[in-house]
């Protein structure tokens, strides 16, 4: 049977085939006499993954601007049109119209800061948190940055605990929220089994985070979990920013950041998955670029004789790294090892002498006879003496004598081992004199060959011949396929164009949205007649080369005006274009970039009308988007060039420079209801997840004091445009969030709130300073919290908050 599910949480549907301009004609298509089958949709789509296929079974059908969808069990009839205010996603478990995608329902704090334990349950929808300047409202967004991956404030961990606990719990409640979520967790390397918890039945994901005191310098380290299994902080980092979009007291001040505002333009026009697809192809692009590049320096086979000989001779020599400076030390050491025989040899003479006499052993045998003769004169005359007093005289005189004679052979052994330790220093450092010259040699040859390919060194010689023979290697390897690289690289470059074209024209039709919805914004804030507009603008590029080509007739359809005689445009990871915001303050006030004109509470203000733009324009985007797809069906094929009466880039097919329904196709397209295309690559698995992850990618929103420039006269305003952001209405195809977490000391705001939480300071028992986070469950207590901020009675509270309801 036939299932039929809102427009408000579907994957909208691709087209049944890979249609091209050539393929995509009213004759193709059944209207509503008739529709597409279950059977030929998966046949059509069997060169996608079974996933993929199955979201094929919604098909686009068009008539009178209305698109139609039929979606079919497998082994039912086939399917009928419907119309396309009753599609919704095919879906095992079904969706409900009302059920947020993610929130966070939990949050778990232990010795961080000043909380000591609490745990707090959050609801989808607008939460304001308000309390006394001081109170620790810091501390909650702090900890809810710490799920996400931020950085750690230096001392956090309270005293006298030695770790903090952190825990945020995300629920899903939506198929198409755990689906989308499912790559995500994949591509950071969780295991299977996280996988499944986070998008099984439950649909919870459990950020924890550890941190642990270093000590008495406030150092902290931390550990990362995600449903009990350890990551990485850049992984736990990478999922907070795909599910919360945290903007801080100064977020404000990153409206002039051009990749901002290009992943802003890019969410209300649905083309980030274009612009990765094209970032991807630009990579291969210059991949083969520069493989093409390389491969010119072998085409002369003059050049390549050469590359060759510069191989073999490296091989020949055998060349080591380093070998040039390793010769270099032996030489020296072997240089110093031979004056140092040399010295050893004089040293040898000096006291061995040179045979004739006239070395140290030889004068100390002179000395020794001579203290010899002298000490047996003086002893035979002591031997005869008569004198008693004379002759211990004398005595003692030859006991001079004989100390000396001790001493001297004292130092005749000491010169003998002197000698000897002399003698084997000489035979252990040999100097060899046929190693020296083996060594130099090899050096001059080292050195020769260094000069002869202009390296310094023998590890850039290496390196040189190394890159040589890899090229060598990689010509021969592609002989004869130069001519299918080339064809490749006019084939990417076509692409490129296309997809290109594909951007510029949904970026330009978003852009003019945008601005629509934040001018609407403005004049809620007290801003109107403010002028806000988007400056969409592409690089020419000099050189072809260098550049991507985009047929004259695409450029000419985009009104670009910024084309160079070459045709050829600078490509940038996400596209042709570059954006840049404008703001003019007063309706007499000319356009100027948004930082240098929008003051303190005007950039608050500004950001605040961004944030609730996507959700105003996006209606918008559908209706023209649909009313494009209905004009296309129903138009033969009136033009070769892209243009607005063919629906601009909203228009299913892209017909560039020239092209015909029977030409071979450049650009694969079909529009979906979203407005999104299709192109001709098959988009793999994780870019169809890339896909639906966008629409997830701002399901929470933390605003820290967003409104903090804007003041108690706007407070109204600004609590109705929150409460409007997660509350589907009349002007609103979807919300903006499912859960806005916001940080406010404005009682207007607090009283649109639909959950109150306060943050407040008390004492514990022991003296210290605790924080606490109270939700306010009774309209009492919140018309209480209110009037304190108002400063005035409960009667004035409770006016306020009756007129914040909604009507």
């Amino acid at each position: 049977m036939q299932r039929l599910l809102s427009p408000d949480h579907a994957v909208l549907a691709r087209s049944p085939t890979w249609l091209s301009a050539s393929t995509w004609a009213p004759t193709n298509l059944r209207t509503s006499a008739g529709a597409w089958s279950a059977q030929q949709l998966r046949e059509d789509s069997s060169r996608r993954s079974q996933a993929s296929a199955q979201r094929d079974l919604a098909v686009l059908r068009s008539g009178k601007g209305q698109g139609l969808v039929a979606v079919q069990e497998p082994g039912t009839a086939e399917a009928q049109p419907f119309h396309s205010s009753q599609v919704s996603i095919t879906s095992d478990q079904g969706t409900g119209a009302n059920l947020p995608e993610a929130y966070f329902s939990r949050l778990c704090i232990r010795d961080f800061a000043l909380v000591d334990h609490q745990i707090l349950e959050l609801q989808p929808g607008l939460n304001v948190v308000t309390g006394e300047s001081g109170a620790g409202k810091s501390v909650l967004m702090s900890a809810l940055g710490q799920v996400l991956g931020a950085a750690v404030p230096p001392g956090c961990v309270r005293q006298p605990a030695e770790v903090a606990v952190i825990t945020g719990t995300v629920s899903f409640g939506t198929e198409h929220a755990k689906a989308a979520m499912a790559p995500l967790l994949q591509g950071v390397g969780l295991p299977p089994r996280v996988v499944q918890e986070a998008c099984g039945p439950t649909g919870q994901l459990v950020l924890k985070r550890e941190l642990y005191s270093q000590g008495a310098d406030g150092g902290v380290r931390s550990r990362c979990y995600v449903n009990g299994a350890a990551v990485s902080l850049r992984s736990m980092r990478e999922l907070g920013e795909a599910l919360v979009d945290v903007n801080g007291q100064h977020a404000a001040q990153r409206l002039s950041d051009p990749a901002m505002q290009m992943r802003l333009l890019d969410r209300i026009a649905g083309t980030g998955h274009l612009a990765t697809h094209f970032g991807r192809l630009l990579r291969k692009l210059q991949g083969i670029r520069a493989e093409l590049a390389a491969l010119q320096a072998f085409n002369s086979q003059k050049q390549r004789d050469s590359m060759q000989a510069l191989v073999d001779e490296v091989v020949a020599n055998g060349l080591q790294p380093g070998e040039e400076v390793q010769l270099r030390q032996a030489l020296q050491a072997m240089a110093a090892r031979q004056g140092s025989a040399e010295r050893c040899s004089l040293v040898r003479g000096a006291i061995q002498g040179d045979g004739s006499g006239g070395g140290l052993t030889e004068g100390l045998r002179d000395v020794e006879f001579h203290l010899a003769a002298v000490q047996a004169s003086e002893t035979a005359r002591a031997e005869a003496g008569e004198d008693a007093e004379e002759f211990e005289e004398e005595e003692g005189a030859v006991q001079l004598l004989e100390e000396a004679m001790e001493k001297l052979q004292d130092a005749r052994d000491a010169l003998a081992e002197v000698e000897a330790k002399v003698a084997q220093y000489t035979r252990t450092f040999r100097f060899s004199q046929l190693e020296y010259d083996e060594l130099m040699r090899r050096r001059k040859q080292v050195l020769r060959l260094l000069k002869r390919h202009d390296c310094s060194t023998s590890e850039d010689l290496l390196d040189k011949a190394a890159e040589a023979e890899a090229g060598l290697d990689k010509w021969f390897a592609m002989e004869g396929q130069t001519a299918k690289q080339q064809a490749l690289l006019v084939e990417l470059q076509e692409k490129l164009a296309a997809v290109g074209v594909q951007l510029g024209g949904r970026r330009r039709a978003a852009a003019g949205k945008l601005r629509a919805a934040v001018e609407s914004c403005l004049a809620d804030l007290a801003m109107a007649g403010s002028r806000f507009d988007v400056r969409i603008g592409w690089q020419p590029s000099a050189q072809a080369s260098e550049g991507i080509a985009v047929p004259a007739s695409a450029v000419a359809a985009l009104n670009e005006s910024s084309a160079h005689p070459s045709g050829a445009f600078h490509p940038t990871p996400s596209g042709f274009d570059t954006t840049e915001f404008l703001l003019a303050a007063g309706p007499a006030e000319p356009l100027r970039p948004l930082a240098s004109v929008a003051s303190g509470g005007e950039s608050s203000r500004i950001m605040l009308a961004l944030k609730a733009a996507p959700a105003f324009a996006a209606g918008g985007l559908r209706e023209a988007s649909g009313e494009a797809a209905g004009q296309l069906a129903s138009e033969e094929a009136q033009g070769p060039a892209l243009g607005a009466s063919r629906g601009g880039t909203d228009a299913g097919v892209l017909m560039l420079d020239g092209q015909h329904p029977g030409d071979a196709p450049v650009l694969f397209n079909l529009g979906a209801a979203d407005g999104s295309g299709e192109f001709d690559l098959p988009l793999s698995s994780d870019e169809d997840s890339a896909l639906e992850l966008e629409g997830l990618s701002s399901q929470i929103m933390i605003l820290d004091e967003l409104d903090s420039g804007v003041g108690g006269r706007l407070g109204s305003a600004v609590g109705q445009l929150l409460r409007n952001m997660v509350v589907q209405g009349p002007q609103l195809s979807s919300p903006t969030a499912s859960q806005i977490l916001c940080v406010s000391h404005l009682p207007q705001v607090a009283a649109h709130a639909q959950h109150h939480v306060v943050v407040r300071k008390q004492l514990d028992p022991s003296g210290r300073v605790l924080t606490r986070f109270t939700p306010l469950q009774s309209q009492k207590e919140r018309e209480g919290e209110v009037a304190a901020m108002l400063g005035l009675g409960l009667p004035q509270a409770q006016m306020l908050m009756h007129a914040a309801q909604p009507s």
